[in-house]
């Protein structure tokens, strides 16, 4: 702003004068006078002091006509500055210069201190495909330079917002100094503000590690740090600890973006505003206004009204900007209306027909595929092509508008599923279409469609999208034949371009060339045009939570149509997340897709979801979750005026105003939908129209329909009335996107910490050619007799117990353990010499210091050689138990923490160190962190020289080989990309444990850690195996055999240990009873879940009939290999036949339920059965749990005064071994006092038990101990006062699962001393008796 002075003509002279001496010194000095809110250093660069900056954000490049009302709004609250939204025309409508001129000028006007502007299309770059890179937000700063040169004094530059997500995040800090570097290149003298990776987090502390040297990258040291805190920040340590870090080395700091809640987290904003004025450094909130509806809850204010704050704005206004202290807000809570249905007219819709292949190549489009066969069989029930996609042309593109095609032979019509199993651009992104082809030609008669949501955002130029890793098989898992399939080429197991895997962008060919046989498809004829960006309309509503309404009375409705509508504005996509057929709750997901070309306001849009109600009462629906807001979803059940096939109800899903508009080509993102009757009686799903029990994951379900005003658009209802009309005409709307100006943040690397290292991702075994079954009904569990006839004879089956079997990889909670294993994959690509670990498949293939950090080592500590072992190890030596540590022997451990190891990093290369086992030189305490090499040997000397000789009362005992080497092309393709094969896998066992046995003859080897049984058969079908095996009927054997005979030749045992892996397969309902069934407790589950331990010792539990199941369990290894169960038994027969004294451990496992009673009994039962069959060491896999506590403390401290279960078995036998097992125990040779510990595991009847004892003492009196339904804490329950010749009865209640007023009883555990005592658990009952 100008102020007009009248001055004389003479002194204007004398002025003029003075301006050009004062221009002369400006030049000469190149020196900047200050203004108001800057500070001069020595040097004379303005440094603008950001110590006392307080203000929020301003999304202007989505809100450019709202400038004037925020600006103002903002200053009116009190604020003295704000970080202004802008873009370089990259990802949405550039800012040219003269409007950012304007937003300066207007802001000195207002009275602003300083203003900070920033360039959003840097946005999660590494990760979001969309984004632009720093060093293109440096040329849009260059371009607009003329108008920032001489504001020194009141703009700082923040290069680019949030400029790396969780990828390639490493490179931050070159692009970083190179981006400031090129600015000050440029002739910028401001100071710079340098937003953190991470999106903006930092939890990987890239930029609090590097801070210092960015500084001084710097040649003007005119910087400061910005800091955006979310979910990460969520308490108040780690704001402090993070803040601290900064200050305390006198870097500048600002926390440039922050809330009080988001979707990756809940902040602890309370201390954000306290730190941030303890330690003086700036602080801006996200943001005033306009925010997406479902994150809503971030906007400052409603409608751009100053006067009219959010509960957020209010927090922020009364608690950052004022004194006085104001509670967090919630949300409201809003009930959800009921409307009336609208009738719907009729309309026939015309099927799409099935496209014909065409047979000429097309290789010079924009995009092109790579390819990798991850199933080199030709004879296969799961085909596994894992593509990239590769933007080879000079314009971005959206995926959205590219599918590729996969041709292949069917070889046996059946119904097809496909998943992906991760994917760089996310796997929810990925979409599969199975296409059967009008008439088969060369090579194939399918074809699987890949397409890509909006979600997978812009491929830029010379991208590509990442691996894409996928799968697809039969329902029935039957062969496909892929040596005549057109898209296979069996030799091609890294990635290369298979022009036989074909592309297209709008469904015109660009790439590769479509079996011959059929007509062409049409060729690309011109460059397809970006979708533009239009400038939106804000959603200003905070998001409340929803509470259902039930409506019970029936309202008179249209009835439905049968013929299906495809072709309209949108579409729906379902995932079924309730896959038993009877239940009493049905959880159908939901995502609306707008398929047209214009966008679509949700609220004139209707989904109707078909079912029979099975039995007339109120029902109520709820959104648990949705990304558009919950609050904004809407239900209606509508009773039919007849039933039809399928249906005699829908539940009408609508959406409110504050759900917005949907653009073409984008969806709602997920809807977590649920409903139930009002007495929670069941469902019979099976019968259900809209129900597909195996979609799982999201894909197009015809029969879930979808209206637009009324009208059909999408779907077909069950038939059997009077049809609804389709729409003619396409809807026209004013395109108004809603925008997401901070995107969510991808799930930080860093996951809920526990005590021990990221678990082992187990997969579920893909047999070739044995397929996993079909559904098979669970076998019936016969009614007891009834009374169980427990026999127990005190001084036959003596055999010691070893104490090593309660161990844990994951110490739970209120337990003890004996013993304690440090593994998983995390461990495979541990680095002993720098403490960082590489996750493989089970988070991004991530190189970092999770290891550290989830068991609080940190600072210098985290510096020490094998730190993450020395934690482990003393936690192991103050609670007396035996510690079992992982050795890395696949090649190659993490070199670096930079995060995400990329395929073209594939060991070898800068990203790993090579493992060798022997140094061949002198052994050193402090290992050399940059030779490349990390020495075993050299590990093994460093903590025998800190911990002494496993003999030693403080030495390691045991030393595993690595863990599942079956699986390590699929858990750690980065470090062992192909399938290790029974060769390598020997020699290397041999070569290692000649290194342990040499430094450590004490020592045991564990080897080799297999992960399941088609580990323990084929080594996961390893290249070699059918070369090797010989007259061996599995691995296990031979690999006994080859050991054995390494030893001999060795002279020193080198396998003390056979360390396998066991995971049940065990399904009920088609549930598997651990990992995705870890928490179910539907009463197939609960039944397949206890009797599962079984198939561990029961030689009765198992089939007939290869192929199928008579008896035993409802798993595919008990269909196709009952041969091999009980698995004890026939492994320990395989030791004693090729590797005499070899002792077992299984040191994973896990049954599922660990906060159900039936979890806390079958793990009882496990447990009672490592005793009783000899197992040596064991270790349960997974979180803590109430019931799995329980289960361990009946051994461990089951009267919670240390007290145990003995350690030495003796005979115990049952009448009823499928209803009742029991187990029983003396210490030592001394049988004045015995345990005895029975498992009622009948669902439906208690049982009656007459205990007859044999043995030399006569027992009197017993107390009983136990846990029940009712709670998991163990305690006693009671005493039994006349027992008479050592023979009792009990009474052990039945398991009910369906009032919770029932004690849901399982388990005895006795413990009978001479004299005194019985111990009784309810559901465990254990006695102690005495004579």
């Amino acid at each position: 702003m100008r102020l007009k002075t009248k001055i004389r003509k003479k002194w204007l002279s004398v002025l003029c004068t003075v301006v050009f001496l004062l221009n002369i010194l400006f030049i000469a000095n190149v020196t900047i006078l200050p203004k108001v809110g800057a500070a001069t250093s020595n040097d004379g660069v303005v440094k603008i002091d950001t110590s006392t900056l307080i203000g929020t954000n301003h999304a202007h490049c989505w809100y450019r006509d709202r400038l004037d009302t925020a600006l103002r709004g903002i200053r009116s609250w009190g604020m003295n500055s704000v970080r202004v939204v802008l873009s370089n025309g990259y990802r949405w409508t550039k800012i040219p210069a003269s409007e950012v001129a304007n937003i300066i000028s207007l802001s000195r006007s207002l009275g602003f201190k300083a203003i900070i502007l920033e360039v959003h299309d840097t946005t999660g770059y590494g990760e979001d495909g969309a984004a632009c890179s720093l060093a293109q937000a440096v040329e849009y700063w260059k371009e607009i330079k003329s108008v920032l040169d001489g504001n020194e004094d009141f703009v700082i530059i923040n290069i680019g917002n949030e400029p790396y997500g969780n990828n390639n995040y490493q490179n931050w800090v070159n692009d970083t100094k190179n981006a400031i570097k090129a600015l000050r290149d440029a002739g910028f003298k401001h100071t710079i503000m340098v937003d953190a990776p991470n999106w903006g987090q930092d939890w990987s502390n890239t930029m609090r590690d590097n801070a210092q040297s960015i500084m001084e990258a710097d040649p003007l040291r005119n910087l400061v740090f910005s800091i955006h805190m979310y979910g990460v920040y969520n308490t108040a340590s780690k704001v402090e600890e993070y803040i601290k870090s900064f200050v305390d080395k006198g870097l500048p700091l600002v926390i440039g973006e922050f809330g009080h809640q988001h979707t990756d987290g809940d902040p602890d904003e309370e201390a954000i505003v306290r730190y941030a004025k303890q330690y003086k450094i700036g602080l801006f909130s996200w943001s005033w206004c306009g925010n997406s509806s479902y994150v809503g809850y971030l906007d400052m204010v409603n409608n751009w009204d100053p006067n009219n704050p959010t509960p957020w704005g209010q927090w922020y206004k009364t608690n950052a900007i004022g004194t006085s202290s104001t509670p967090t807000p919630t949300s409201t809570v809003t009930p959800t209306p009921t409307p009336t249905p609208t009738p719907t007219p009729t309309v026939t819709a015309t099927p799409t027909p099935t496209p014909t292949p065409v047979s000429t190549p097309a290789t010079s489009g924009q995009i092109k595929v790579l390819y990798a066969n991850k199933e080199t069989n030709s004879t296969t029930n799961t085909i596994r092509p894992w593509l990239k996609v590769v933007n080879s042309g000079s314009s971005s593109i959206d995926l959205s508008r590219v599918t590729i095609r996969y041709w292949y032979t069917v070889d046996g019509e059946r119904a097809q599923s496909a998943i992906s199993d991760w994917a760089q651009i996310g796997a929810s992104n990925v979409t599969f279409k199975f296409v059967k082809l009008s008439s088969s030609v060369s090579g194939a008669d399918y074809y699987l469609e890949i397409g890509f949501k909006s979600g997978a955002g812009q491929l830029q130029p010379g991208k590509d999208t990442g691996e894409i890793q996928m799968r697809f098989n039969k329902d029935d898992w039957s062969n496909y034949n892929q040596g005549n399939d057109w898209s296979w080429i069996q030799s091609m197991t890294s990635y290369g371009e298979n022009e036989k895997v074909t592309a297209y962008i709008d469904g015109v060919l660009v790439w590769g060339q479509e079996p011959s046989g059929a007509t062409p498809a049409p060729a690309p004829t011109a460059t397809p045009t970006p979708t533009p960006t239009v400038t939106p309309t804000p959603t200003v509503t905070p998001t409340p939570t929803v509470t259902a309404t039930p409506t019970p009375t029936p309202t008179p409705t249209p009835t439905p149509v049968s013929t299906p509508a495809t072709g309209g504005q949108i579409k729906v996509l379902y995932a079924n997340k309730e896959t038993n057929s009877t239940t009493n709750t049905i959880r159908p997901w939901l995502k609306v897709v707008n398929s047209g070309s214009s966008s679509i306001d949700l609220s004139r849009v209707t989904i109707r979801y078909w079912y029979t109600v099975d039995g007339e009462r109120a029902q109520s629906a709820i959104s648990d979750w949705a990304q558009i807001g919950a609050s904004n979803v809407t239900f209606k059940f509508v009773k039919l005026s007849s039933s039809v096939s399928g249906a005699d109800y829908y539940l009408e899903i609508g959406f409110k105003s504050g759900a917005g508009q949907l653009q073409p080509g984008k969806d709602t993102g997920e809807i977590q939908i649920r409903f139930n009757k009002s007495d929670w009686s069941n469902y019979n799903q099976g019968n259900d129209w809209s129900w597909i029990q195996s979609m799982t994951s999201y894909g197009e379900n015809e029969k879930v329909t979808a209206y637009i005003d009324g009208v059909l658009v999408w779907g077909q209802e069950p038939s059997g009335t009077t049809p609804s009309p389709t729409s003619t005409p396409t809807v026209t709307v004013t395109p108004t996107p809603t925008p997401t100006p901070t995107p969510t943040p991808t799930p930080t690397v860093t996951p809920t910490p526990t005590v021990t290292p990221t678990p082992t991702v187990t997969a579920t075994p893909t047999p070739t050619p044995t397929p996993i079954p079909t559904v098979t009904p669970l076998p019936t569990i016969s009614p007891s007799p009834s009374v169980v006839e427990i026999t127990i004879n005190t001084n036959a089956g003596r055999t010691q117990i070893s104490p090593y079997i309660y161990g844990a990889n994951q110490d739970i909670e209120g337990v003890v353990h004996s013993a304690r294993r440090l593994g998983g994959n995390r461990l495979t690509g541990y680095n002993w010499e720098n403490n960082f670990s590489n996750a493989g498949n089970d988070w991004y293939h991530s190189s970092d210091d999770y290891l550290c950090w989830s068991m609080g080592i940190s600072g210098e500590d985290a510096k020490v050689p094998a730190a993450v072992v020395s934690k482990f190890h003393e936690y192991s030596l103050k609670n007396n138990a035996y510690s079992a540590v992982t050795l890395q022997m696949a090649g190659y451990v993490s070199k670096d923490n930079y995060g995400t190891v990329s395929e073209n990093e594939t060991a070898p290369s800068n990203r790993w160190a090579e493992v060798k086992f022997k140094k061949d030189a002198p052994l050193s305490l402090n290992p050399d962190l940059n030779d490349n090499f990390v020495y075993m040997d050299e590990f093994i000397n460093y903590l025998i020289n800190k911990y002494g000789m496993a003999s030693s009362p403080t030495g390691i005992k045991g030393y595993i080989l690595d863990n599942e080497p079956d699986l390590w092309a699929s858990t750690h393709p980065r470090i062992h990309p192909n399938k290790v094969t029974c060769k390598e896998l020997i020699e290397k066992s041999v070569e290692l444990a000649k290194v342990i046995k040499t430094l450590d003859p004490s020592a045991e080897v564990f080897g080799y850690a297999s992960y399941g049984f088609m580990g323990y058969y084929s080594l996961q079908d390893a290249p070699d195996w059918n070369q090797v095996k010989g007259e061996h009927r599995w691995f296990i054997s031979w690999y006994l055999e080859q050991m054995k005979k390494a030893s001999d030749s060795f002279g020193k045992r080198l396998l003390d240990v056979l360390d396998l892996h066991w995971y049940p397969e065990a399904r009920g309902g088609n549930i598997r009873v651990c990992f995705d069934g870890e928490n179910d407790t539907s009463k197939e589950v609960v039944i397949a879940r206890m009797q599962a331990p079984r198939t561990l010792w029961d030689p009765t539990y198992k089939t007939s009939v290869k192929g199928q199941i008579t008896a035993g369990e409802n798993s595919w290894i008990n269909q196709w290999f009952s041969d091999y169960l009980p698995i004890i038994p026939n492994v320990k027969a395989d030791i004693e036949k090729y590797y005499p004294g070899t002792k077992l451990a299984i040191s994973e496992f896990d049954y599922g339920g660990r906060n159900h009673i039936s979890g806390g009994i079958a793990l009882a039962d496990v447990l009672g059965i490592f005793g009783k069959y000899g197992v040596n060491f064991a270790a349960r896999w997974g979180d803590s749990g109430s019931y799995a506590a329980a289960a361990y403390n009946i051994y461990l401290n089951y009267d919670g005064k240390g007290s145990k279960y003995g350690n030495t078995n003796v005979s115990a036998n049952t009448s009823d071994v499928e209803n009742m097992p029991v187990y029983a125990s003396i210490n030592g040779q001394d049988d004045s006092e015995l345990h005895i510990i029975l498992i009622n595991r009948n669902y439906d009847q208690k049982l009656q038990v007459k205990i007859n004892i044999t043995s030399t003492p006569k027992y009197t009196k017993a107390e009983i101990y136990g846990f029940d339904s009712n709670s998991p804490e163990y305690k006693k329950m009671g005493n039994i006062d006349n027992i008479e010749s050592n023979v009792f009865t009990l009474e052990v209640p039945k398991f009910n699962g369906v009032s919770h007023s029932i004690t849901l009883d399982f388990n005895v555990s006795i413990k009978i001393i001479q004299n005194e005592v019985i111990k009784f658990i309810r559901n465990l009952v254990f006695m102690r008796a005495l004579v």
